[in-house]
């Protein structure tokens, strides 16, 4: 398995161009390709906390050349991605020391929340592409302090009842997959009365054009 030093991976990479806006959007995507990639097996194997360079040099702010774009400019793939099998994965870690008279509380159902729920409401459930750069409500601006980059990138709208029943009444699309799957163009008659729909500076070109879009 070759493996890439830190400093040839920051030679080709783009500076000062992170690649996500946010740490939840960069969750998501490391969910399915960094935490599953042998390259980044901390405590596993020979290696133990061996940190992936491609990884890292993103955590700095730039963005690697081996992690390719979507056509929406987000990242896409890892081009050195390798899956973990089953040989490869890190031991699990050991179960926390039991203390003499330490009470432990159960959680009630209504209280677990593994975040599954809120994270499938902005996943689209065609392309699997996130439909917001952030977990935040919509319109409001993240903390300065996390240089957030929303402009253009959001897909947050509502379509009228008869529109939606028509699409299947998914639980989230872009609007890409909207159209894909209504067979034509979505236009202003689409979208319901809602302040949801009015303009806002987050909104993608696409969701923009299709709000102003007359019915032909």
């Amino acid at each position: 398995m070759l493996r890439l030093t830190q400093d040839e991976v920051t030679a080709t990479a783009e500076s000062d161009h992170r690649p996500f806006s946010n740490h939840s959007e960069f969750d998501y995507w490391a969910g399915k390709t960094c935490y599953e990639c042998v390259h980044d097996n901390i405590g596993a194997g020979p290696e133990p906390e061996v940190f992936c360079p491609i990884l890292s040099a993103a955590m700095l702010g730039n963005w690697p050349s081996q992690w390719t774009r979507t056509s929406e400019g987000r990242v896409d793939t890892c081009t050195d991605f390798e899956q973990r099998t089953e040989d490869n994965w890190p031991p699990p870690p050991p179960p926390p020391p039991e203390v003499d008279g330490q009470t432990t509380l159960p959680l009630d159902d209504e209280e677990e929340d593994d975040g599954e729920e809120d994270e499938a409401n902005i996943i689209c459930v065609d392309c699997d592409q996130a439909t917001v750069s952030c977990s935040a409500p919509p319109f409001t601006p993240c903390s300065p302090e996390y240089n957030c980059a929303h402009d253009g990138t959001w897909e947050w709208y509502m379509l009228t009842d008869e529109v939606w029943a028509l699409i299947g009444n998914p639980d989230c699309l872009c609007i890409g997959c909207v159209e894909k799957r209504l067979g034509r163009p979505l236009n202003a008659g689409d979208f319901a009365d809602l302040p949801i729909n009015e303009p806002h500076r987050y909104d993608t070109p696409r969701l923009t054009a299709a709000r102003s879009r007359s019915a032909s």
